[in-house]
């Protein structure tokens, strides 16, 4: 019976992610590639695969990022594997407030293996730092590395892959180069510092830590249109070598665990048992009256917190776990939760009581309190659990709650910002209404989102608009957006991207401008420094034309000024390593004219020498290891 292994995946939106995998299925499952083939077993997940590599290799379209969860996984029979693989939207992976939703935190929490997608070109051009792959990756490291609860065993082994996508756009950059400028990698060879002593002291290599760089096809010709030449780089090599560092890992463990066990027969038969029982008890008692203190106080989340954060500090590996300090943890975390669930519903019910059917309450202090007890309560899953009814009754009121904070938002004749309008719009919208609501919601909705959608800056930079475009993307698919406002949003972010465009080509404009004003050398430097920015293609175009203008004329200029003079003209080759070849062919053309014109004029005063002293002469010019004997 093959064993099971679960693969999390991590990478934004367009990273490649998709195509990346459907690469890897076309090689393996119609090409024949790789070391261990394949079987997708679920149909839906074949039919999915199979309509990726239809679009991509017959087709030749651009497959669409995914907008939901897709299911990949396969079995490797010939190493006895069943491998749990889920494609991911990358807003999913890169908005931490999708991860519990989503089931992200689930997925890296029990992962035997990761991918982590980042595209090449954007670390080149020094875009990682300002993107949302970046802000997550530790999070993400972190929720890997951490012990799952309950389980002796330490995560620091499970393999961590760095796949650099989009190799093609920038073929001269190695791997180590890319390597060398994210610093995760180290964070995710680090020492477990979490967890048990075991887990700590045993586990902490860290040494399945590896990157690639990628190339899925080939050489696209543009964004849109996948290669003609179907010319993969390190696609399926990757994701073997997991299977591999997976295998490995789990073998690991089990040998690991084998010997811990039998240091720990020694160390009972020492005598150590009485006396870690008795450091694990004395332990116990000191959180247990924290525990206490913090019930009376009413702090509920304190309380809980300090039996969570609970760890012996070393006798838990060596206490067997019937006779370990602590173990009515649950049954009294279960008791707090009660308490605090009580304490909470209590003043939220009378409210809910005079909830009208025709009119939304007075907005007052009191609305404001209750609101925000209503918000706490429903982020407390466990609620639902300890008191499904009463959690059932807050779930069913708060569209209440939220749409009298909706329909009193007036972002006009207060201080609202944008952000503060689309949360209001947000949170209302997640909730569902009564059938005679819905539509004074959903017009107040609408109203609101319009105006929203008309606070989007005039002025500013291309990237200023960004936030908008996301969030209204974020909504368009929304179940409780009509038609019409969908219809509105689509209509404002083409006109947010149009203006992103115009920006854009305004600013390279302005850039080009600012370049040609001054010396060419500077303007070189000032056009260098803009392609590091996260500028778009067509900008990129119009810098790089620029630059072979400004570098046209540096080659004018040199051919002008030292018109006669080979060894400066050589200078300017070296100062400017990135000059087209164009115009460094002309300048070593000059180079090599003027070359001969010095060997020709040597020759013709060798030639004319009328004496054994006056060709001495001349040859001395030449250099001093030249000489001719008399």
């Amino acid at each position: 019976m093959n064993k099971k292994y679960k693969i999390a995946v991590m990478g934004e939106s367009n990273v490649g992610k998709t195509i990346f995998f459907g690469s890897y299925f076309h090689q393996v499952t119609n090409l024949g590639k790789g070391k261990y083939p394949v079987i997708v077993k679920s149909q839906a997940s074949d039919d999915k695969i199979t309509e990726i590599i239809i679009q991509l290799f017959k087709k030749r379209q651009v497959v669409a990022g995914t907008d939901v969860r897709v299911d990949f996984s396969f079995s490797v029979d010939s190493l006895g594997m069943d491998i749990e693989l889920v494609d991911l939207p990358g807003g999913f992976t890169t908005n931490r407030d999708y991860w519990d939703n989503e089931e992200v935190s689930k997925d890296l929490e029990n992962a035997d293996g990761a991918f982590f997608f980042i595209s090449a070109y954007d670390i080149v051009n020094n875009n990682l730092e300002a993107s949302n792959i970046n802000r997550v990756l530790t999070d993400a490291i972190s929720k890997i590395r951490s012990p799952i609860k309950g389980e002796v065993k330490g995560r620091s082994d499970v393999p961590i892959w760095f796949i650099f996508t989009k190799g093609d756009i920038v073929p001269d950059v190695d791997v180590d180069i890319l390597s060398s400028k994210i610093p995760h990698i180290e964070i995710a060879k680090k020492e477990q510092i979490n967890g048990s002593w075991f887990a700590r002291k045993i586990y902490k290599k860290g040494g399945y830590v590896r990157a690639y760089k990628s190339q899925s096809m080939g050489k696209w010709p543009d964004e849109k249109t996948p290669p003609e030449n179907f010319e993969p780089v390190n696609v399926v090599e990757p994701v073997e070598d997991m299977f591999e560092a997976m295998i490995a890992t789990r073998e690991s463990y089990m040998k690991k665990f084998m010997k811990i066990a039998a240091a720990s027969v020694v160390l009972i038969i020492a005598g150590t048992l009485g006396a870690s029982y008795y450091i694990d008890s004395s332990y116990w008692k000191s959180v247990a009256g924290k525990v206490n203190r913090e019930r009376e106080r009413n702090d509920y989340l304190e309380a809980i917190k300090l039996l969570d954060e609970f760890h012996s500090p070393f006798t838990s590996i060596i206490l067997p776990g019937f006779i370990r300090s602590g173990n009515n943890r649950n049954t009294l975390r279960n008791d707090i939760y009660k308490e605090y669930e009580s304490e909470l519903y209590a003043p939220i019910a009378s409210e809910i009581d005079k909830i009208s059917n025709s009119t939304f309450p007075e907005i007052d202090s009191v609305f404001y309190e209750t609101l925000k007890r209503v918000e706490t309560y429903l982020d407390n899953s466990h609620f639902a659990s300890i008191n499904p009814d009463h959690y059932a009754k807050v779930k069913g009121s708060a569209w209440y709650f939220e749409a009298a904070r909706l329909f009193n938002a007036d972002p006009t004749a207060s201080q609202m910002t944008p952000d503060e309008e689309f949360e209001i719009i947000l949170r209302c919208l997640n909730y569902e209404a009564p059938e005679n609501w819905r539509g004074r919601i959903q017009s107040r909705i609408d109203n609101l989102l319009r105006h929203w959608g008309r606070t989007s800056p005039s002025e500013g930079r291309p990237d200023d608009l960004e936030p908008y475009i996301d969030r209204a993307g974020q909504l368009i698919s929304h179940p409780n957006i009509s038609s019409e406002v969908a219809e509105y949003l689509t209509e404002r972010i083409n006109s947010w991207r149009e203006e992103q465009n115009a920006r854009w080509r305004k600013l390279a404009e302005d850039w080009v401008n600012e370049a040609n004003n001054v010396k060419p050398e500077e303007g070189l430097k000032m056009l260098s420094s803009h392609m590091s920015e996260k500028i778009t293609l067509p900008v990129r175009i119009i810098l790089e034309t620029a630059q072979a203008n400004l570098y046209r004329t540096v080659a004018d200029n040199a051919l002008n000024y030292y018109s006669d003079d080979a060894e400066e003209l050589q200078n300017v080759l070296k100062k400017f390593p990135a000059m087209p070849n164009s115009d460094k062919e002309r300048i070593a053309q000059k180079i090599d004219f003027l070359d001969e014109n010095r060997i020709e004029g040597r020759v013709k005063e060798i030639n004319s020498a009328k004496s054994l002293e006056g060709l001495k002469k001349i040859v001395s010019e030449l250099g001093p290891d030249i000489t001719i004997n008399s």
